[in-house]
């Protein structure tokens, strides 16, 4: 039993808002109403346009009104930042740098902090919203960085990224997270992620199994939905439609949120292991997609349980590379940024552009195949459009409120999530859990996991375990340490002499780690020495991992 169903909903169209960075001599000026005027070009947006750094003015501006739906209408629900680098989007969604702690609270005395962006701040309001009394929250955080999907909450372990079970036609084959990209053809394919245009072996194969499905319900009497309308069962071995493909990660760490301190404790640790570095345009720019899903699970009145869910999109910056100064791994890292916002305009281009659209490639890149419900799917989407509008940034100004004026024509079904009976959902779910621990654990005792090899000289053993214990072990004093130095900038100051402190143990430490790392790599190359996993102890040993994740969401 599926844990919620939906309808077709009313269709909404994206609510785009702007918000202006402060500065001097702008050249992207409001105008009565919700406009932006930049150079006499003229643009206007349907839901906000506003400037200045008041936090608490933004949220009601840009995100009350999701928060409202989420709460009074029982609807999923997505909120997106987008533009160029050094525009102000992570100051938005979270705050400035060290802003969230557990201390911020404390000196707030209850209240939320002045500095907290949107994200905190409406994740605070769900918690304490009297239509979601008792409800459960959790939260994952997801980085996207270079095509690769990274777990915020562990370490930055790799995700798999990929089709959902049971959906889409099926021919996207799970991220390997640790490969280069792979040429097939005339398509490349980026972390195991295999573009629509892809003619591979496996693609075509896929594809072609889908036209006998199409020919085979075409003898049942009309489309793919059509006939399940009807009542006609879809053939076994059959692909779901192209428009029902659902995509997402696989086994990704979830928190419980109970308040507000648990609120800054993600958005603390989000901060410290999300990848950043600085260029010419933004001395600390976000260089990868951040998303963080917060799950709620609501009993209604009548004992009814009711899941929906609000994601939150921090994009990385679009930027021109030869005016950002990028070269070598900053510029690959530039264009990797730059295609998959490339692949987004395309599909919210796709959508505007033609009435009857037949297929959406929502597979070209990690980003917009985690994206695909916002869009495609029921959830209330909004994307806030943070501009910089001094003069030099002219261009990439002008070129982000093109692309939130096409976004607003952009429509989407939202629709209240259906009542479901969890118990039931958590039973099944529990059950499988137990059923693939047990298989786990029989490929464990078969010697299919990883290890090392009992027949190595004990030596050899003795020193890779003890390597392998050293480096877990710089692993935490890393993250630790990161974790503090958010808290030292929060409590002194970017520049003082505690976050100086704090930072060069750190740097010490990650030297530490790299070297210990390297050391147990080449170990794990000697003949014999190590023993590498399965494939189908690594595949279980995932379905174990989602498994748990859905529990942990479940309650």
């Amino acid at each position: 039993m599926p844990i919620s169903s939906r309808k077709h909903g009313v269709k909404h169209s994206v609510a785009v808002s702007v918000r202006i960075r402060p500065g001097g001599n702008s050249v992207a000026r409001t105008s009565p109403g919700t406009s932006v005027v930049v150079n006499g070009t003229n643009f206007t947006f349907p839901t906000a346009v506003l400037e200045g750094s008041d936090q608490a003015v933004a949220y009601q501006a840009l995100a009350s009104s999701l928060v409202r739906r989420f709460c009074e209408g029982g609807l999923s629900c997505t909120l997106a930042a987008y533009g160029q680098t050094g525009s102000g989007k992570t100051h938005t969604l979270f705050g400035p740098p060290g802003a969230l702690t557990e201390a911020s609270l404390e000196q707030a005395h209850g209240e939320i902090p002045a500095p907290w962006g949107v994200f905190p701040r409406a994740l605070v309001e769900l918690l304490r919203a009297p239509e979601l009394a008792g409800a459960t929250f959790r939260a994952s955080a997801i980085e996207v960085y270079m095509e690769q999907a990274y777990d915020l909450l562990d370490g930055r372990k790799a995700l798999k990224v990929g089709a959902v079970k049971g959906a889409g036609r099926g021919i996207i084959i799970a991220s390997d997270m640790g490969k280069e990209p792979v040429f097939s053809g005339h398509s490349v394919i980026v972390g195991g992620l295999h573009p629509a245009s892809c003619s591979c072996r496996i693609c075509f194969a896929a594809q072609t199994a889908e036209a006998k499905r199409k020919e085979r319900t075409a003898a049942g009497g009309g489309t793919a939905p059509a006939a399940r309308k009807a009542g006609v069962p879809r053939a076994k071995g059959a692909l779901p439609a192209a428009d029902e493909e659902q995509f997402g990660t696989q086994g990704e760490t979830v928190w419980p949120m109970r308040d507000a301190a648990d609120v800054a404790k993600l958005a603390r640790l989000v901060e410290a292991e999300r990848v950043a570095h600085g260029h010419a345009l933004n001395a600390r720019s976000s260089r990868s997609h951040c998303l963080i899903r917060v799950h709620c699970t609501h009993v209604d009145s009548a004992g009814q349980s009711q899941k929906r869910l609000f994601l939150f999109v921090d994009l990385a910056g679009s930027e021109r590379i030869a005016k950002s100064g990028a070269a070598g791994a900053r510029q690959k890292e530039a264009s990797n940024i730059n295609q998959s916002l490339t692949t987004l305009g395309r599909i919210v281009k796709d959508l505007t552009g033609r009435k009857e659209a037949k297929y959406i490639s929502y597979r070209d890149s990690a980003l917009t195949m985690l994206l695909r419900d916002s869009f495609a799917g029921s959830s209330c989407t909004g994307f806030v459009i943070n501009v910089a509008g001094e003069e030099e940034h002219t261009e990439e100004t002008l070129c982000s409120l093109r692309f939130g004026e096409k976004l607003s024509s952009v429509k989407t079904s939202a629709v209240a999530s259906q009542a479901t009976d969890v118990a039931a959902r958590r039973a099944q779910v529990s059950a499988e859990l137990e059923a693939e621990r047990v298989k786990l654990a029989e490929l464990v005792r078969a010697g299919q996991g990883d290890h090392i090899n009992p027949a190595a000289p004990p030596s050899e053993q003795a020193s890779l375990r003890n390597n392998i214990a050293t480096m877990t072990k710089r692993e935490v004093e890393v993250r630790a340490l990161k974790a503090r130095l958010v808290e030292a900038k929060a409590a002194h100051g970017a520049d003082s002499a505690a976050v100086a402190a704090v930072a060069s143990r750190l740097e010490e430490a990650m030297l530490s780690h790299s070297n210990i790392r390297d050391i147990v790599l080449r170990q794990k190359t000697i003949p014999g020495l190590w023993v590498g996993a399965t494939a189908v102890y690594s595949r279980t040993e995932a379905q174990v991992a989602s498994l748990c994740a859905q529990m942990d969401v479940l309650g």
